[in-house]
């Protein structure tokens, strides 16, 4: 199996996550290339049977000046607004995000990414993982998730 696991991260935490994610998911035998999603061509998704996205919820604010709070991270939504009238059902998608239960709208990018996947007729596997916080006390938690699709990418 080969999966695509792109990631969008400000502080480093959703690629330490990502990179932590495809480890577990190669000692299984799976083929797993990590893509900031900044890099991402959408010509490349084609090559994979999975698609793995994860992002940090991110707050902003707009040029009207209007906090937004819950949003994705820039590069992911510049993915996701590149893939709009795409359509990927064959496609298996698994979904991680990284937030802060302090904030309003706690891992709101997962939610996004949801939505992003029903929109593109992808097929999510799995239970969405969220992080709050910082991933590196919760690495145990990444493991399991990443063990958990394991059945449901072959």
């Amino acid at each position: 199996m080969k999966a695509l696991l792109i990631y969008a991260t400000n502080s480093g935490n959703t690629y330490y996550t990502a990179l932590r994610i495809a480890e577990m998911l190669k000692s299984y035998g799976f083929f797993v290339d990590v893509r900031s999603a900044g890099d991402v061509v959408l010509d490349i998704l084609d090559s994979y049977d999975t698609i793995i996205l994860g992002s940090c919820t991110w707050n902003r604010h707009a040029a009207t000046a209007k906090y937004e709070d819950g949003q994705l991270q820039d590069q992911m939504q510049r993915l996701v607004e590149r893939s709009r009238g795409e359509t990927f059902a064959n496609k298996t998608f698994a979904i991680f995000g990284l937030g802060d239960s302090a904030y309003e709208h706690f891992c709101a990018a997962a939610d996004h990414l949801e939505k992003f996947v029903a929109l593109v007729k992808g097929k999510k596997v799995g239970d969405t993982l969220r992080i709050d916080s910082f991933p590196q006390p919760q690495e145990a938690i990444i493991d399991a998730w990443a063990r958990s699709l394991v059945p449901l990418l072959k």
